[in-house]
Parts: structure tokens; C-alpha cells; sequence
């Protein structure tokens, strides 16, 4: 197993089988190395379609890349409220004390973020959560639909993989720029009801040619606040959107702007 002397695998109160601690492990310790085949988003879906995963076992660990985890790291569950992080790639850190007899646990929603354009036609990856704690979000997803706050905690305290701090860092730029800044501005003046597309927010920025720089910053912003959802393309297409393509009919529809 490897790391039998930290954590042993027996029945959890969360879900299934759990990882539990054989011994007290302090706050910043390595807990293990995450282990598994590493493998493509192609071959993620073929097991998929086959049946031979679950939706919660796979560990992203990369923007196309995956763990599929083995034996014991794969019944490691989620928790709203945990005691453990995987940084970097693939490794698991205490962020608390963790007593002896302590189920170990980290945050599925900080190893998610996907591409939706690697994942079309496939429903937007979620979960039930069975964690029990008074800070549990009832339904998991991934960390771009995680409230500011919480992701800025996790980002400041360096508790989230690479590929995702790398993500941040490529909206974070976007958005400051003067052209972002500006399309953004824009883009939250939209009223309920109305739609604007990509080609006409560009001409409102005043770079008449950038629209496809208006869909890059569209993309990589999560502030709620700004409808983002309320672009669409100039063909009357509905275009993409960052937190789902079926998200943003439901939006437009509940709105009455289609």
C-alpha cells in the first residue's frame, strides 16, 4: 500500500469506504503521493462509457490530464470542511491536525476544472454531498463555480493544484487589462431581459476586430455579478459560457431574452 503507517481504509460515515488515520498527523505534513494510471480526456470518456469509473473517482491533475486513481487513494472522500489539500499534482497535505482515528478527507471541487469544449455533450460534472459538516455545500462542483471568497482562501493559502492556480492567474490578467476592464464594464450594464453579442461589445470597447478577445475575457471571469451569460453571438447562436452551455439557456430563458 505504501503509506499503511498514516492512514488505513475501513468503513466511513461519509461514503463507503474511507482513509482514517493510524496515527496523529500535523498540520503542513505530507499525508501521501495521490497514485494512479495517468490518462487522456479521450480515454477518461471511454471508460466512462463503459462504466468502469465513477464520476468522483478520477483526480484531474492537469487541464487534459488525469489520475485514475488506484487502491487506497481512490476512497479518500470529500468533505465541505477538510482536514487535507492535494497541492502541486498529486500530493495530499494535513491543513489541520489530524487526530489518530480521523477519517482524512480534502475538497473534491478544488482538483476540478475543465475545458467545455473537451467535454461537449456531456453533462457538467457534479455530486451529492454526504460530508455532514454545518459548512456542507449539498452539491459539489467544480472550483471555477466556488464562491470568490472560498477560492481566494485556498489560492492565498496555496491549497489548490497548479494547473488551477495557473488558470486563476490567466483570468486574473485578462480582466486587468484596460480592453478587459472595459468589456467587463460593459458587459454589467447589460439589463435583465437583453442580450448583446460579442462582435458589439468589442465595438463598445472600442476595438471593433477584438470580438474573439471579448469571448477569451468572457470565459475566464466568475464574478457573479457580471451576466456574462447575457452575450450570445452575432448569429443569434447562443455561444459558450463558462459555467455550461445549458446553464446559459436556463438563464436567457428564465430572463425571457429567447
Amino acid at each position: 500500500m505504501g503509506n499503511k503507517n498514516k492512514f488505513k481504509v475501513k468503513k466511513s460515515s461519509i461514503e463507503g469506504m474511507g482513509c482514517f488515520a493510524t496515527e496523529p498527523i500535523k498540520k503542513s505534513e505530507l499525508i501521501c503521493n495521490m497514485k494512479g494510471e495517468e490518462i487522456s480526456i479521450s480515454e477518461l470518456k471511454k471508460r466512462y462509457k463503459l462504466r468502469r469509473e465513477r464520476d468522483c473517482d478520477p483526480l484531474q491533475v492537469g487541464e487534459k490530464r488525469y489520475l485514475d486513481l488506484k487502491k487506497p487513494y481512490v476512497y479518500i472522500n470529500h468533505s465541505c470542511n477538510p482536514n487535507g489539500a492535494i497541492i502541486h499534482r498529486n500530493e495530499l497535505i494535513a491543513i489541520k491536525n489530524i487526530k489518530k482515528g480521523e477519517e482524512i478527507t480534502y475538497d473534491y471541487s478544488f482538483t476540478e476544472w475543465t475545458d467545455d469544449k473537451d467535454w461537449e455533450g456531456y453533462d457538467e460534472w457534479s455530486m451529492e454531498c454526504n460530508c455532514k459538516s454545518p459548512l456542507c455545500r449539498k452539491k459539489i462542483r467544480e472550483f471555477r463555480f466556488l464562491p470568490n471568497k472560498i477560492q481566494k482562501k485556498y489560492i492565498n493559502q496555496n491549497r489548490v493544484l497548479d494547473f488551477i492556480c495557473k488558470n486563476i492567474r490567466s483570468a486574473v490578467g485578462y480582466n486587468k487589462s484596460i480592453f478587459g476592464k472595459k468589456v467587463l464594464k460593459i458587459v454589467s450594464k447589460i439589463p435583465r431581459g437583453k442580450t448583446l453579442n460579442y462582435k458589439r461589445v468589442a465595438e463598445l470597447a472600442g476595438s471593433p476586430k477584438a470580438y474573439r478577445a471579448v469571448g477569451n475575457i468572457l470565459n475566464k471571469n466568475y464574478n457573479p455579478t457580471i451576466p456574462c451569460h447575457r452575450v450570445i453571438r452575432s448569429n443569434g447562436k447562443i455561444g459558450g459560457y463558462n459555467r455550461g452551455v445549458k446553464n446559459k439557456i436556463k438563464l436567457l430563458k428564465k430572463e425571457k431574452a429567447i
